[in-house]
């Protein structure tokens, strides 16, 4: 009977990259709710429009939207 090699746990991974993947996304919020006046609702959606992979504007305003109809 021949020995199977032995499987990799594909769960298995390096703890040291969840750690900086949360500190950059720390750094990437930072960046997004500091030194603004927008409300919290409009930083939380900036950063999911940001996240998301249909984004294709990089000047994209969560507020513009709500300030043009305030015409």
């Amino acid at each position: 009977m021949m020995d199977r090699p032995q499987s990799t746990n594909i769960r298995s991974h390096d703890k040291s990259l969840d750690t900086s993947m949360d500190e950059h996304a720390d750094e990437y919020t930072q960046q997004i709710t500091d030194g603004d006046n927008d409300t919290e609702e409009q930083d939380i959606a900036s950063i999911a429009y940001q996240a998301s992979p249909l984004q294709q504007n990089d000047d994209y305003d969560p507020g513009e939207q709500e300030n043009s109809n305030q015409n």
